[in-house]
């Protein structure tokens, strides 16, 4: 079972372009830096933690969770999720550290596929995105795309390729409001849980709700679909940069 948090990811966003124009996706990430706090207090979240709630959709049950994250970039992660599965509670921790990965299951490891690894990476390629500064680096490959509406409003539409090795090759798109400069939208290629096994979906997260952490303008609303079916709605409660993270936060193994 895997779960991802996309909620950190920040916004961008550029000038309104003429029909048929398609703005240069650089000057959209450019624009959004400086929209939502500068770069300084954007990188500050390359080390943070975040606390969530919400409810997802899953084999035979619909579940209401908590969870917490830390991440430092740029590449450790621990997330910590609770719910209850039929009456049973499930504490789920999910760890990666550079190469080396865990998961347990009330306290017991699971083992973890090629699969399952490759999409705990994306949830780290997710929270590099949310500091937006790393996408004007040679860690991603960019490209505009033109402009698309959403909700009867225009968002600039920008894809983001991973490009650093051991990272799969797997873009996001985003779509950038283009008069408040906030990504209300992003979409990618995910694994799905299926009653035998994990399958392929397009995954459609629509952000809201936007409120300051720290300086940073960040969405605390996210609904989130699966080939356009319900899979999860989450509410950031509460969200900071940190200096630094204990790094037995991050110990894989014994």
């Amino acid at each position: 079972m895997r779960f991802f948090l996309t909620l950190a990811l920040l916004t961008g966003a550029a000038r309104i372009a003429p029909a048929q124009e398609v703005p240069d996706a650089a000057a959209v990430v450019r624009k959004a830096i400086a929209a939502h706090g500068g770069a300084d207090a954007l990188k500050a979240f390359g080390t943070s933690s975040s606390t969530v709630t919400g409810t997802m959709a899953v084999p035979g049950a619909d579940l209401t969770f908590t969870s917490d994250l830390l991440f430092a970039a740029p590449d450790k992660l621990r997330l910590t999720l609770k719910t209850e599965i039929n009456g049973l509670k499930l504490d789920l921790v999910q760890v990666m550290n550079g190469d080396a990965f865990a998961q347990t299951s009330n306290g017991k490891a699971d083992k973890i596929d090629a699969a399952q690894k490759a999409e705990i990476r994306q949830a780290v390629v997710a929270q590099d995105v949310a500091t937006l500064v790393p996408l004007l680096t040679d860690k991603y490959a960019l490209k505009a795309a033109a402009d698309e509406k959403i909700g009867g409003d225009v968002a600039n539409v920008v894809t983001a390729t991973p490009t650093a090795k051991g990272t799969e090759a797997r873009p996001v798109t985003l779509y950038f409001d283009a008069k408040s400069g906030y990504l209300v939208r992003h979409t990618r290629d995910a694994l799905a849980l299926t009653g035998g096994g994990t399958k392929k979906v397009k995954e459609d997260t629509r952000l809201s709700d936007f409120k300051k952490f720290d300086g940073v303008m960040i969405p605390t609303t996210a609904v989130v679909t699966h080939d356009g079916k319900a899979f999860m709605t989450m509410t950031v409660t509460a969200t900071k940069a940190l200096k630094t993270i204990d790094a037995k936060e991050f110990v894989v193994g014994p």
